[in-house]
């Protein structure tokens, strides 16, 4: 799902006042979304899916704000990446499994 993380963090912080907020943007490469995007769509909407996709990257890329943990999901694990954000989330280092 693509969303704008400074808009979000705006209604986010007014709703959960004084909260830390931790901001983690899950990414992964070309061929692994669009292996992903091949499972999940059926038919032309995988490609019109895919088109979306590869003009949001640059979007997502521009407008995450100062501190965004970028993590790579490429080639992991659910349970890989489930850990790596909560080490995000606690403060700790990221480390590629």
């Amino acid at each position: 799902m693509f969303t704008t993380l400074s808009c979000e963090l705006a209604w986010i912080s007014d709703a959960v006042p004084n909260a830390d907020i931790t901001s983690i943007r899950l990414i992964a490469d070309l061929l692994t979304l669009k292996a992903r995007i091949y499972r999940r769509e059926i038919g032309s909407g995988a490609r019109d899916q895919l088109r979306r996709t590869i003009r949001q990257l640059d979007q997502m890329r521009q407008s995450d704000p100062t501190g965004t943990e970028v993590i790579d999901t490429s080639d992991q694990p659910v349970s890989d990446t489930a850990t790596r954000i909560v080490n995000a989330w606690l403060g700790k280092p990221i480390a590629r499994p």
